[in-house]
C-alpha cells in the first residue's frame, strides 16, 4: 500500500481490516523430566535405531482467521553452555521438520488449526540427543547429534504473511540418560 492510499477512506478501512485478520501464531510446549506422554512428547519406537525413543515437538497454531502460507520453523542458531556461559555454535540456519510430514514442504497455518514441528529426539542407550531438521538440509553442515549439556536453540516461525516473524527461545537440557532430556519455551 502506498501513502496515497491512505487518504481514501476505503482503502485505510482494509488496511486495517488487514491488519488485525493476519495471522497471529501461537506456539506452546509442556513437559518435564518423568512425565507421561502428552501430544508434545511421545515414547515410541525409533525404525533407524530399533530401539525405544522420546520425541519432542512443538504446537504451531494460528489463532486468526486469515492463513499464514508457506510457513516454516526455522533455527537461527543454537548455543552451547561451555563454563556458565552461552557460546553460538557454528551452523548455518535451517528449518525443523514438520511433523507426520514426509517432505520437505513449507505448510499453511490455517485458523485454529494447531500442527506440530519436531525439535528433538533421545534414544535409548545413546549418549547424544537428534536434531529433527528436514531432510533436504542432512549433510549441508546442520548438526545432527548434539552432546550431552545445555543449550539455547532460536527459533522463528517465519512465513511470508507473518510480520514480524514470530521468535521464540528453547532450553534444552541433556545429561545423557535418553529418559531425561528437558526442554523449556521461553519467549524471544
Amino acid at each position: 500500500m502506498d501513502w496515497l492510499s491512505i487518504l481514501s477512506p476505503l482503502e485505510l478501512l482494509k488496511a486495517i481490516i488487514s491488519w488485525f485478520k493476519r495471522p497471529k501464531i501461537e506456539v506452546t510446549f509442556r513437559h518435564a523430566p518423568g512425565q507421561q506422554e502428552n501430544e508434545f512428547c511421545h515414547l515410541r519406537t525409533n525404525p533407524q535405531f530399533g530401539s525405544k525413543s522420546w520425541f519432542f515437538r512443538l504446537k504451531v497454531n494460528n489463532v486468526r482467521r486469515d492463513t499464514a502460507e508457506m510457513a516454516d520453523v526455522r533455527v537461527e542458531k543454537i548455543e552451547e553452555e561451555v563454563s556458565g556461559e552461552f557460546k553460538e555454535l557454528s551452523i548455518s540456519p535451517f528449518f525443523l521438520h514438520w511433523a507426520n510430514e514426509q517432505g520437505d514442504n513449507s505448510r499453511n497455518l490455517h485458523h485454529d488449526t494447531p500442527v506440530f514441528v519436531d525439535v528433538v529426539y533421545t534414544v535409548e542407550d545413546v549418549q547424544e540427543f537428534f536434531v529433527f531438521h528436514k531432510p533436504k538440509h542432512a549433510g549441508a553442515g546442520i548438526p545432527s547429534r548434539l552432546s550431552p549439556g545445555k543449550y539455547k536453540f532460536t527459533v522463528k516461525i517465519l512465513a511470508p504473511n507473518i510480520r514480524p516473524p514470530v521468535k521464540k527461545t528453547l532450553l534444552i537440557a541433556f545429561d545423557g540418560n535418553w529418559e531425561a532430556l528437558s526442554l523449556e519455551l521461553r519467549n524471544g
